[in-house]
């Protein structure tokens, strides 16, 4: 669904982010047992038109090793909006986060994913996704590493359709 020919690399030296709005989204998973979901964070710079993909987190992690990742993202970036999708693991991350003062935007998701991703995919005319050249935590281009994930994420359903 996600196609790579909508993003464009770019030089992360070549823009000034501190005239664009820096806005971070988490969807946390449940548990961080090797066969959950992963929680994902991802930190977005906004222009006129374009938005820059600058950063990607995907961890499987226990709740207390998820509020580290989040809290390393936020210093590293400081974002000016912060986005939580309420629910589960993320309705606690929302409460925690505020009881330290930190503001976030709880994000109710009305319908599943697949519907909101083709809702954006339509997209305004004139506005572009760029990833950046820079790399996620284990190295890889963040794009690369989406593409693969999605490999992952078939093979892993595959398999635990198999053990069934």
């Amino acid at each position: 669904m996600v196609k790579r020919v909508w993003f464009r690399d770019y030089d992360p030296n070549q823009f000034d982010r501190r005239s664009m709005t820096i806005v971070q989204s988490w969807d946390t998973a449940l548990k961080g047992d090797p066969s959950s979901d992963y929680s994902v964070g991802t930190t977005w710079a906004k222009d006129d038109n374009n938005y820059y993909l600058l950063d990607l987190v995907r961890v499987r992690a226990a709740y207390p090793d998820l509020i580290k990742a989040v809290k390393n993202s936020l210093l590293e970036h400081s974002p000016d909006i912060i986005l939580i999708e309420d629910a589960g693991s993320g309705s606690s991350l929302i409460a925690d986060s505020e009881s330290q003062d930190i503001s976030t935007t709880p994000v109710k998701a009305r319908t599943d994913k697949e519907s909101r991703l083709s809702r954006v995919a339509a997209g305004k005319p004139g506005h572009q996704h760029h990833a950046g050249k820079s790399q996620n935590r284990q190295g890889k281009p963040a794009v690369t590493c989406c593409r693969n994930d999605r490999k992952r994420q078939r093979q892993s359903s595959e398999r635990r359709a198999l053990e069934r």
